[in-house]
């Protein structure tokens, strides 16, 4: 798939997405540092990483290009 406008279409997403995924280790190395075992440090990730997904999703849908095909 082509950006919509050059370079620059996807850049909306990308900001969107690297905050989405900078905040869910934020918050899983949190739960970590008061606390959580190692051994669930993925499943927390995981578990955080859906639950944030519910907020992302319009910012992800409101960014990405439209094509006109």
């Amino acid at each position: 798939m082509h950006p919509a406008d050059g370079i620059h279409g996807y850049l909306g997403v990308q900001a969107a997405f690297y905050a989405y995924v900078a905040l869910t280790l934020a918050i899983t190395i949190a739960l970590w540092w008061v606390g959580l075992p190692t051994n669930l440090s993925v499943v927390a990730f995981l578990a955080v990483g859906a639950a944030l997904l519910v907020p992302f999703w319009p910012l992800f849908a409101d960014h990405h290009p439209e094509h006109d095909d």
